[in-house]
């Protein structure tokens, strides 16, 4: 093992190289940057300059199972590397170790107990873990340490815009933008939580940062283009509008790796498993309990509205966007084949071990509750499998017309899964398949058990739709539930600013009003012009 200061290939020292891989880094030259990094590391493999700085480059380039080997070699020559230990903790967060990345950010803390980022961060573990409550008062003491700290307001205004406090919300994400208004995310949050008008103080300076655009770096122009999008929308500029949604999905998309083949098989092969004669040999297995409740359908159909009526019943309550079911379907069934094959050979204990799982869950989660909401929006391809778990259990399918519905999905820049969701031919054809799936188990479920809601009719008519959801569930009228947007239950989804309201119709038509979109939607969905 050589030295640190000795030379390397082309006579070049670790010092030299260290310099060079900087300036490709200024330059946008990542790959120049990593491989001096490697010429480094080959020589010296403890370059603990070498192993922080390479394994920076891959986090930020999306490879955290990379990182994490050299932040380990990094950590144990230096265990009380504060960039090391943050460093660690993001790449654990970047694989789903949310817990185990906490331990990391409380060895910065016990290093350094006024790290105003370390608070931060495990913050946001609490709030991507679904506890926007444990969060904020992490947000709130890195704020106190560090007042300048925009990312840290922006952060405590997405926790604050959860609970329901907009006004809140919206004066941190102002905050933010005060002290940081060069960064393009801090609009966008701000417009999605409150319409920017020309008269705002924001509307020159989101514009300003837009014409300069191209200098800035692709994740602040995927952040600009959809900021731009949504406030020349509200101010009826839709030609702009739509040339911004376009820049934008595109830069996105071209970071996303998306299988379509293999999505649309799936869902084509779920169709072909679930017969009959299948959901004929599973009945009788389930648990006859009638408190699930799962509401389905496509991401911007209206079904956070629908959750938060009927979350606003005392005898309910809602476990939102809950993935766990999925796990405890994996736990029932073999490790090969996958689901949805090993459903035709299933054990007689297969679906009686997944409603013991899910109703555990459910108690722990909702103790008291009389009725559980599950807002996991692809539990649509579920549906049958669920039926016979919970054959009591009540189904809640949102629908919004086909156009307005792609295209909002288009418009909203969903920061988690929804991969189909940025080129509007993928979402056409992902919502033609869903709609396959959804007639197929119409076809195959017991008349009573799941009901459509159709978001242009429960507008016009909220009540009255409101009453026959209610219904539909086993619950009475409640006053609650027409006063829904009054509750402060948290809630985590897209269009969370919009439910924090009375039910308004600014949202019906929205296609019309983008006439290119709205021809490549209806040619992708088969529709007539």
């Amino acid at each position: 093992m050589i030295e640190r200061g000795a030379k390397h290939r082309k006579g070049q020292s670790a010092s030299a190289l260290m310099q060079e891989a900087e300036q490709h880094r200024h330059d946008g030259k990542l790959k120049s940057a990593e491989r001096c990094y490697r010429r480094i590391l080959e020589h010296d493999a403890s370059h603990v300059g070498a192993l922080g700085a390479q394994a920076r480059l891959l986090l930020e380039t999306n490879r955290p199972r990379e990182a994490i080997p050299l932040l380990l070699l990094l950590l144990d020559q230096a265990p009380n590397s504060v960039e090391g230990n943050l460093d660690m903790g993001l790449a654990l967060e970047g694989i789903s170790e949310g817990t185990a990345a906490i331990d990391y950010y409380h060895k910065v803390l016990v290093i350094d107990p006024n790290h105003a980022i370390a608070y931060n961060n495990i913050g946001n573990v609490f709030y991507r873990l679904g506890d926007s409550a444990r969060a904020l008062p992490w947000f709130a003491k890195a704020i106190e340490l560090a007042p300048l700290y925009a990312q840290a307001h922006a952060n405590l205004g997405v926790a604050l815009l959860e609970h329901g406090f907009v006004d809140k919300a919206v004066m941190a994400y102002e905050r933010a933008i005060e002290l940081d208004p060069a960064n393009a995310q801090f609009y966008r949050l701000l417009a999605e939580a409150r319409p920017i008008t020309r008269e705002s103080q924001h509307f020159p300076a989101l514009l300003a940062l837009a014409r300069d655009r191209r200098r800035l770096p692709t994740d602040q122009r995927i952040e600009v283009n959809f900021a731009c999008a949504n406030v020349y929308e509200h101010v009826g500029d839709f030609r702009r509008a739509y040339k911004h949604m376009v820049e934008g999905n595109k830069l996105k998309r071209r970071g996303i790796v998306y299988d379509e083949a293999n999505m649309l098989a799936i869902m084509q092969h779920i169709e072909s498993v679930f017969t009959p004669d299948l959901m004929q040999a599973g009945r009788g297995c389930g648990h006859d309990t009638p408190a699930p409740i799962f509401v389905i359908g496509m991401p911007r159909s209206g079904s956070t509205l629908i959750e938060q009526i009927l979350a606003a019943h005392p005898d309910v309550a809602s476990l939102g966007e809950d993935g766990a079911l999925g796990g405890f379907i994996d736990e029932a069934g073999p490790t090969t084949p996958p689901f949805p094959d090993w459903i035709e050979t299933m054990s007689v204990t297969a679906i009686p071990a997944i409603g013991a799982s899910y109703l555990d869950h459910m108690t722990l989660k909702a103790p008291g509750a009389k009725r559980v909401i599950n807002k996991m929006l692809g539990n649509f391809t579920l549906l049958g499998l669920l039926h016979l778990v919970f054959p009591n259990a009540r189904f809640i399918h949102t629908r919004r017309d086909p156009l307005d519905n792609c295209l909002s999905c288009y418009a909203r820049l969903f920061t988690e899964s929804f991969e189909f969701t940025f080129d509007l031919q993928e979402i056409a054809r992902f919502y033609r398949a869903y709609e396959t799936l959804m007639a197929h188990w119409r076809r195959l479920l017991p008349s009573g058990v799941m009901i459509d809601i159709q978001y242009e009719e429960f507008v016009a008519d909220s009540e009255r739709q409101t009453r026959r959801l209610l219904a539909h569930c086993g619950l009475d009228w409640h006053e609650d539930c027409r006063n829904f947007w009054r509750s402060n239950r948290a809630i985590r989804t897209a269009s969370v600013a919009q439910v924090r309201r009375p039910i308004y119709q600014n949202a019906l038509k929205r296609a019309e009003h983008y006439v290119e979109a709205r021809a490549i939607l209806q040619e992708a969905l088969a529709l007539s012009p």
